[in-house]
């Protein structure tokens, strides 16, 4: 086996070009020309007191870690070599102002630059192709960034926390926004989503409080993740796409300044708490395509006096529309189940008509709403007629009445009738 050159000039401990340890001086640092790789954790005790660090062009490698204790330089001149930026390799130079990375990069790591909080500028090339999970994570100084065009993925938590960060420029050409990509991010006031995103991932946009503004240019799109936008309390306007197949659970909860939304075509699940607490919402569109609306999907949305009920709706969950300001609500005959506290303390329901294909009624459905003021349409001896006498209710409404048939045999009823004449059915 060939003896490996181990050699140290001015502090540089190299082995064959690599350099694997700097127990040189502090002060701006230039490493000798001709090393072709930095070994992790190179400067590590020794870089504590370098203030800035020249790469010469030989250097084509940086390992991961490489410079983590680099606590005070304000400045790297990186190689024009390099075509990546490994994991953690500039993590917690906590006095770095801004960096212009090379031409040829393509990949930034995990956690590259991540708790560099004096980072206010970087400069991404347009080669750049992946910006991996908590890159600029912490970076509490960065102001602006511009995604290249051939970024497909913006990995998960790459920008979270960046708390001063004002402006997004998002490429068409992106396909997927990760998981907390930019959580916290709260002097964000609006994010553009270009045409080719297919994904926003759970938690993407949570807790950007002054988020104001959400543009979704997609016609098609797979989905929404949970939380995706909770609580952005200062969001006014979403425009979503044409179609979606799913929005996760409470995507859009504690909004609270959102006044209304046209949930997309295609969605056939309104899920749990998607609206919840979104205290200025007054109206929302829901498409015939929902056949399911689940537990708190619009709870304490204390403003919402208007949504539609789609025509397939056959569920309704728990609490879902529980202290809302509804005054009508009707349902439809595909309907067959009813929760408990489905419409618990709407105060302000006037006139609710419930179909006799409800087989399940759950305790507290109606609870808390005014019996001196509901109206309940249904039929005779129903799940909701029986229900109805049984909590006091006794303004029902017969909806045979209103339909004009008998349930039973469907013969055409006389006027404000209280028996089918052909068959003897009681009307409610």
């Amino acid at each position: 086996m060939a003896k490996k050159n181990v050699e140290n000039i001015n502090g540089f401990v190299l082995c064959d070009n690599v350099l694997t340890k700097y127990r040189g001086g502090m002060g701006n640092v230039i490493i000798p020309d001709g090393v072709v790789e930095i070994k992790t954790l190179a400067f590590k005790t020794w870089g504590a007191k370098i203030t800035s660090l020249t790469i010469p062009d030989s250097v084509i490698k940086i390992e991961p870690f490489a410079f983590v204790d680099c606590k005070v330089a304000t400045h790297f001149n990186l190689s024009s070599s390099l075509d990546r930026i490994e994991e953690g390799v500039f993590e917690g130079c906590n006095a770095l102002k801004e960096i212009d990375l090379p031409d040829k990069i393509r990949i930034i790591g995990c956690s590259a630059f991540a708790n560099c909080v004096n980072l206010e500028r970087v400069k991404l090339p347009a080669k750049l192709s992946s910006i991996y999970s908590n890159a600029f994570d912490r970076c509490k100084s960065l102001k602006h960034i511009t995604i290249p065009k051939n970024v497909k993925r913006i990995y998960d938590g790459a920008f979270s926390a960046c708390i001063s960060l004002e402006t997004v420029i998002l490429p068409n050409g992106l396909k997927e926004i990760g998981t907390f990509a930019f959580y916290g991010c709260i002097k964000l006031k609006h994010i553009i989503i270009p045409n080719s995103v297919t994904k926003i991932a759970p938690c993407a946009f949570s807790t950007c409080i002054n988020l104001e503004k959400v543009e979704i240019l997609c016609e098609k799109m797979e989905s929404i993740g949970q939380e995706a936008f909770i609580d952005c309390r200062s969001l006014k306007t979403i425009t979503m796409p044409k179609q979606i197949n799913t929005i996760g659970e409470r995507a859009f909860e504690n909004c609270s300044s959102l006044e209304q939304c046209v949930v997309p075509q295609g969605l056939k699940i309104l899920q749990k708490g998607i609206f919840r607490a979104c205290k200025s919402l007054e109206s929302v569109v829901l498409p015939d395509s929902i056949v399911k609306i689940c537990g708190e999907a619009v709870a304490f949305c204390n403003k919402l006096s208007s949504i539609n009920i789609p025509s397939n709706l056959e569920s309704i969950g728990e609490y879902a529309f529980t202290q809302t300001a509804l005054t009508e609500v009707i349902l439809p005959n595909n309907t067959t189940v009813i929760r408990d506290g489905a419409f618990y303390e709407c105060r302000d329901l006037g006139y609710i008509q419930i179909p006799p294909s409800v087989t399940s009624l759950g305790k507290d459905a109606l609870g808390g709403c005014d019996p001196l003021k509901l109206n309940i349409c249904c039929v005779a001896n129903s799940v909701a007629d029986k229900y109805a006498r049984k909590h006091d209710f006794h303004k029902l409404i017969s909806l045979q009445a209103i339909e004009n048939k008998c349930p039973n045999c469907a013969t055409k009823l006389v006027k404000n009738a209280f028996f089918c004449h052909h068959c003897g059915t009681k009307i409610v």
